[in-house]
């Protein structure tokens, strides 16, 4: 099976990595993970888990638990297999390619938007990536504690992408606020303070600022 999917291959990993466990165990593992890349596939780990039973990758067992027993699933030699194939090289070529970014896509098209509006989504992909940077470093700190290293190093990879697409964003904001420069007159620095929360202006304000060439009087 080690032209599975990755979905089915971080099952695999998961209940490898973690032990015997049940579906709903392995569900939560998606949900607590700070990449939203399986999100919408959670649904799809109930049935996911009884195909790889089928197909001899994984095996179960009933425990005993309250007056319902529960099924505890485990990995197999055969399972054990296909994770070490998929994990050896050579990879597929889609899994060095750039990876999709829905933020950095919208970026592509974000002209549609009028400038206060661009500014907008900008700040509140800055906030949103801070706030998850701040719950990857958790994990981070989660895994140094209990010694795992691996996980430890994966998260920190994570920490050093996030940083990078807010690097990323802060270019962007910088070419933004250079543009209006440019064209205003006004230096960069001012532009950068101006930009940074709403600033509403009189007609003459705008005129005098730079952001339009003249004011038509309609008396």
């Amino acid at each position: 099976m080690s032209s599975g999917s990755d979905l089915e291959m971080v099952v695999l990993g998961i209940v490898w990595k973690w032990g015997p466990m049940t579906p709903y165990a392995i569900r939560q593992e998606f949900d607590r993970a700070p990449s939203s890349h399986f999100s919408a596939s959670t649904g799809a780990i109930y049935p996911l888990v009884r195909r790889l039973e089928g197909s001899g990758h994984l095996a179960s067992r009933e425990e005993p638990k309250g007056k319902r027993p529960r099924r505890i699933y485990d990995i197999t030699r055969q399972g054990t297999e296909s994770l070490r194939s998929w994990l050896r090289p050579p990879l597929p070529d889609g899994d060095i390619s750039v990876p999709f970014d829905p933020v950095r896509v919208r970026l592509y098209f974000l002209a549609a938007l009028p400038p206060s509006e661009r500014r907008e989504y900008i700040e509140e992909v800055e906030q949103r990536l801070r706030g998850f940077l701040g719950q990857v470093t958790r994990y981070h700190r989660q895994y140094i504690a209990s010694g795992d290293l691996l996980s430890e190093l994966a998260a920190e990879g994570t920490i050093e992408a996030t940083r990078s697409r807010l690097r990323a964003l802060a270019i962007v904001r910088k070419r933004l606020d250079e543009i209006i420069a440019r064209h205003t007159g006004q230096p960069l620095e001012k532009v950068a303070k101006d930009t940074e929360r709403d600033f509403f202006m009189s007609s003459a304000e705008a005129k005098e600022y730079g952001i339009v060439d003249r004011v038509i009087d309609s008396h």
